[in-house]
């Protein structure tokens, strides 16, 4: 507990000294931190799949007519975050919730529609090699503090390479 309560101390710290240097002068914190927060959608349960629906707990089950059969819902935040996580790592997995029969016939389908071709032209600069002036070119011209990519990079050490 003695842990804890350091680690808290410190943040109010940090939190005060940070504001006592830039609290008072125009920048991103001043600005961010006189900001209005929005307020947040709120969601309160989460269906669950009937793979994940147990009988265990009577009360969960719905009989909205939307809904189909009695639908059970999720309203423990812990589970409703790990219904979300998995729901969101089974969208690209090829073992998801379709058989793999059919997510075959579904993906040629699409790729059947689509009657794009590049040019010549286009193909020998998507074969090229990217240079390192290039890459650093990208990075200069970025942004700062936007949420990471796939790769889980941010531009926070932007400003190094900038310079």
């Amino acid at each position: 507990w003695g842990t804890v309560k350091y680690w808290h101390k410190d943040a109010r710290t940090q939190v005060a000294l940070k504001n006592r240097m830039e609290g008072e002068t125009i920048c991103r914190y001043w600005t961010m931190t006189n900001k209005v927060a929005k307020p947040r959608d709120m969601i309160y349960a989460l269906k669950k799949s009937p793979a994940q629906s147990t009988p265990s707990n009577p009360q969960e089950a719905t009989n909205d007519p939307q809904d189909g059969p009695a639908q059970q819902r999720e309203t423990h935040s812990k589970r409703m975050a790990e219904l979300a996580r998995d729901y969101h790592e089974n969208l690209q997995t090829p073992t998801g919730l379709v058989s793999k029969t059919v997510r075959e016939e579904k993906i040629e389908k699409v790729l059947g529609k689509i009657n794009i071709e590049i040019s010549q032209m286009q193909k020998h600069e998507l074969d090229a090699q990217i240079s390192k002036p290039e890459v650093e070119d990208a990075l200069k011209r970025s942004k700062n503090n936007f949420a990471a990519g796939l790769d889980g990079a941010t531009m926070i050490n932007a400003p190094l390479i900038r310079n």
